[in-house]
């Protein structure tokens, strides 16, 4: 009988293991899985006598490429909770208060507008030394409404779904296990910002880490990184639609000394909202304590920071060479 229960019991906690092991397994997945969809689709132009060189504006390619990461997130969350018996209510999805949901798409709204700015003047900062900056927000057209939805769809709701489950879900909660509180907001932040392999973004998805950790820890549950994540990329991606169809653009030329002193000003007052919103609205304060568990940090968290840093050098140097060959 005792043999049975062992069998199925499931914990409900993280350790740094976890962490570790989640977000190399998180890294690595979507990096094989898209290699060998782009390995197929060059396969097949080739059968049909198609231009291998113009896959990425083929849709037969781009809509199931664009869709393919977010979900290998998500089965990856799914088949290492199975594997690893761990309950999936240790995630800690929550229910919000109606005046939590509104602070979380305020401060959506405020991360998105109040740093937009400042993500411009490091993408000018990189183009004035001659990195290849990436202009585009999606590979997806943004000719319609159809479209919107789908780009929001692919970036704005699997996104917010798929990356909180792993890096404010898992990886935070494993990481106060060993590092406490602020130790692991700052280190599951520069985790999340390396996933993503891009010195263009490292900064603002850093920053933007750290307020998500933030409020999941004052908040007690993951559903609020998720609005905030959510409502941060939709708006976004709305505005590039509103750019499309219009014209109309909030950018602009960092060539201007005043831009510099706007882009630091917002920047300064998104920090003092979010210390007040931190400091005053938020009364539910570190609502679960993580259990301590491990006394020194798992090899896996050492082995996946290694792996992400490679990663970026890899990107890196990746778009300075196809810089110089185009």
């Amino acid at each position: 009988m005792s043999e049975k229960i062992s069998k199925s019991f499931k914990r409900n906690y993280y350790t740094s293991d976890d962490s570790g092991k989640m977000t190399l397994f998180a890294v690595l997945a979507p990096f094989i899985v898209l290699f060998l969809f782009y390995w197929l689709g060059t396969m097949i132009c080739e059968a049909a006598g198609l231009n291998s060189q113009d896959l990425s504006s083929y849709l037969w390619f781009v809509i199931p490429y664009s869709l393919l990461g977010q979900l290998t997130f998500f089965f990856v969350y799914i088949i290492y909770h199975k594997a690893c018996k761990i309950s999936y209510n240790a995630v800690g999805i929550r229910k919000l208060n109606f005046k939590h949901v509104l602070i979380c798409i305020t401060l959506g709204i405020v991360m998105l507008f109040g740093l937009n700015y400042f993500t411009g003047a490091i993408d000018f900062t990189l183009k004035a030394i001659g990195y290849p900056i990436n202009e585009g927000l999606t590979s997806l057209p943004l000719t319609n409404v159809g479209w919107l939805i789908l780009n929001i769809i692919v970036l704005a709701v699997l996104p917010a779904i798929c990356e909180e489950l792993i890096f404010r879900g898992v990886v935070l909660s494993g990481l106060r296990s060993t590092f406490g509180q602020w130790g692991a907001i700052l280190l599951s932040s520069v985790m999340f910002a390396l996933m993503h392999a891009s010195i263009q973004q490292f900064v603002y998805q850093l920053i933007l880490g750290i307020v998500l950790c933030l409020v999941v820890i004052r908040t007690g549950s993951l559903l609020s990184s998720m609005i905030i994540h959510f409502t941060n990329n939709a708006i976004l991606i709305v505005m590039a639609y509103i750019q499309v169809k219009t014209g109309f653009s909030i950018g602009l030329s960092y060539n201007n000394w005043w831009v510099w002193i706007l882009t630091i000003a917002l920047a300064a007052i998104t920090g003092i909202i979010v210390y007040v919103i931190d400091r005053f609205y938020f009364k539910r304060k570190v609502a679960v304590e993580p259990q301590k568990i491990d006394k020194q940090p798992s090899k896996y968290l050492w082995i996946s920071l290694f792996v992400e840093i490679f990663l970026l050098i890899f990107s890196v140097v990746l778009e300075i060479l196809n810089k110089r060959g185009g």
